[in-house]
């Protein structure tokens, strides 16, 4: 959502456990430019397959300028991803090496669209440390973050499984953060994930690239 609207988090708390919005910001963001009509406007959620290609990219007669297209194929696979970092970027290549996204590309570079490329989070490569199961007591159960509404529940688990922290991080009023410490993720013990949730810069940072014709400007 961040991506789409242009916006800090804090400025959609309402909305901010949910995966349906991006379209929604992405034209509130784009109408608010001034430029751009609603009709002007389009984004699609996607696998990544090829058959996917005819919901992205406009027919000659669509009156789209501004296009967004979330793809979950490379999310999918990390999120199934049993064999760590190798075995997720043996398979992102295997699902490149399809075509779908150098297809995408050039299909829209024909259509005189500047292409950006991005990603909503990183990942990490993660040893388990153990499972938390507690039930409701946790608001949120990620493999890299857990969250509570009250500090003593956050404090008791911290105490029950060593490997974790919460100091250092912010806190909202409602919410209080667990973390596993370093590369640690809470699954089975010295299980490997592929994964994301937590504070590292391997999971915050993202590509931003951008292709374009010979002949646009940015």
């Amino acid at each position: 959502q961040a991506l789409y609207s242009g916006m800090e988090p804090r400025l959609f708390e309402e909305s901010q456990e949910y995966t349906n919005y991006d379209a929604r910001r992405w034209e509130e963001f784009w109408t608010s430019q001034g430029n751009f009509q609603p009709k002007e406007i389009d984004h699609a959620l996607i696998d990544g397959d090829m058959d996917d290609l005819g919901d992205v990219v406009p027919s000659d007669e669509s009156r789209v300028k501004i296009l967004g297209a979330t793809i979950s194929k490379p999310d999918e696979i990390m999120h199934g991803m049993k064999l760590g970092w190798e075995g997720w970027h043996q398979q992102l290549e295997l699902w490149i090496k399809k075509g779908f996204l150098s297809k995408l590309v050039d299909e829209l570079l024909k259509k005189d669209f500047i292409v950006s490329l991005s990603a909503d989070h990183g990942n990490l490569e993660s040893v388990g440390i153990g499972k938390v199961n507690q039930g409701v007591w946790a608001k949120t159960r990620g493999q890299r973050i857990r969250k509570y509404s009250e500090p003593d529940l956050r404090d008791k688990t911290a105490e029950e499984l060593s490997g974790t922290t919460h100091s250092g991080f912010l806190n909202r009023e409602d919410e209080f953060m667990l973390y596993p410490k370093g590369r640690g993720a809470f699954v089975a013990k010295d299980d490997v994930v592929v994964t994301h949730g937590g504070p590292s810069l391997d999971e915050l940072l993202v590509p931003w690239i951008v292709i374009k014709g010979k002949d646009q400007e940015i």
